[in-house]
């Protein structure tokens, strides 16, 4: 019984000698056990030097999921995006015979052996060092042609560029760059993975304040190569802001503060119409500053600055307006009652030009003047002001916002 046992263990020697480059998926290197999983596993990892990088280049073939998109404010460029990276390479000293038709199809889950295997190390370029990078292993399969997937969780915190011009109708664009750390470009080749999405948005994502519109990838560059010193391969993420956002904390409420600014035309008391025309503008001044807070200091925000500006523009013309009738009302003219019997006999002229109708106008008394500018007011400024509202949003929110080559081909011409 102890000679069969022997021979048995030499038998398993033998087919699991580092000559060989598979393994029986039904014997143990020091026993018999079928249907071992682990024993194959264990044959391998102990009979050969995989925790080294093989000897010849290594085609690593990438594909990410990003499972959620977060940042700490709706202004702000910091996103931290939540990914899952999965990495399919073929590693020769990992083959194996499979004398079961259809066994192991699924491959060998080698999570318990993950530290003795040898992995590429992707590291993203934009995030801490590698020693403190935060990663955290999902799965690790061993297929008996070698192939290894190779799937892990990590977070990444990026600074997104974007056009600051039309905010906040633009598209942040977030770059993530892989690169192979600790291996040259003739160890280790990186590319995006053909056979499956490249860099795709899982179905489930969850995103406080920036749903994604678009994703590339593609290949680094020579130079960018050449400064890392490794294989590397990139991806831009196109994001949009949520305009529900930007519509409840800004755009409304600066429409409800200048539309009560025109209630100033219908109202002859004056401490109204003061009060109201001082505390629209000192509100609306304190609503944008706490937005305009959070933002950089930066000196493109033409879109909002033009917001702004008409805005303030608006309810100071109407504090203008009140100021102005006001004296009128309360200063009359000199040889006022004198002037309303000229007045009767020039009207009834058939032969006044223009001009003469406007110096006949003027000569009426000031409250009627004011009277008139007043009601002048209550149909002018405000479809003054719905056209500038028109015109806004049409331009930046249903063509710059849909634009979204405009804010891609910026960044690009940016990083060239």
């Amino acid at each position: 019984m102890r000679l069969e046992f022997v021979v048995g263990l030499q038998a398993a020697l033998i087919l699991c000698s580092p000559n060989l480059v598979s393994c029986d998926d039904t014997i143990h290197c020091a026993e018999r056990r079928p249907n071992d999983v682990h024993g194959v596993l264990r044959c391998l990892i102990d009979q050969k030097h995989i925790s080294r990088a093989p000897p010849y280049t290594v085609n690593v073939n990438v594909s990410v999921r990003t499972l959620s998109i977060t940042s700490p404010d709706d202004t702000s460029l910091d996103y931290v995006f939540h990914m899952i990276v999965t990495e399919k390479y073929i590693d020769t000293r990992l083959r194996f015979k499979v004398y079961q038709a259809g066994r192991y199809h699924h491959g060998l889950n080698a999570f318990p052996y993950r530290n003795s295997l040898w992995t590429p190390k992707l590291l993203p370029v934009e995030n801490d060092p590698p020693s403190n990078f935060p990663t955290f292993w999902e799965r690790v399969t061993v297929f008996p042609s070698g192939e290894v997937h190779f799937r892990r969780r990590i977070k990444v915190a990026l600074t997104c560029r974007t056009t600051m011009d039309i905010f906040p109708f633009d598209h942040p664009v977030c770059k993530f760059s892989l690169y192979a750390a600790g291996y040259r470009r003739d160890q280790v080749h990186l590319s995006w993975d053909h056979h499956a999405p490249a860099f795709i948005l899982s179905e489930g994502l969850s995103n406080v304040n920036a749903p994604p519109v678009r994703v590339e990838v593609a290949s680094c560059s020579i130079e960018e190569q050449a400064t890392y010193n490794a294989a590397c391969i990139k991806a831009s993420t196109i994001l949009a802001r949520d305009h529900i956002v930007y519509w409840v904390t800004l755009y409304v409420p600066s429409i409800v503060l200048v539309t009560s600014a025109f209630m100033t035309f219908w109202l002859k008391a004056t401490p109204p119409r003061s009060m109201i025309g001082t505390t629209t503008r000192l509100t609306y001044i304190s609503t944008t500053n706490n937005l305009r807070n959070q933002l950089s200091s930066v000196s493109s925000l033409v879109s909002l600055n033009v917001w702004d500006s008409v805005s303030i523009i608006i309810i100071y013309f109407c504090i203008l307006e009140f100021i102005f009738t006001d004296y009128l009302g309360r200063h009359p003219r000199a040889y006022e009652k004198e002037d309303e019997k000229f007045l009767e006999e020039a009207s009834a002229r058939s032969s006044l030009t223009f001009c003469d109708k406007m110096i006949l106008y003027l000569r009426r008394p000031n409250a009627k003047i004011a009277n008139d500018i007043d009601v002048f007011c209550r149909i002018a400024v405000p479809l003054v002001y719905l056209k500038f509202l028109i015109g806004y949003f049409v331009a930046n929110h249903s063509v710059f916002a849909e634009d979204v080559e405009r804010t891609l081909k910026a960044y690009k011409d940016f990083m060239d």
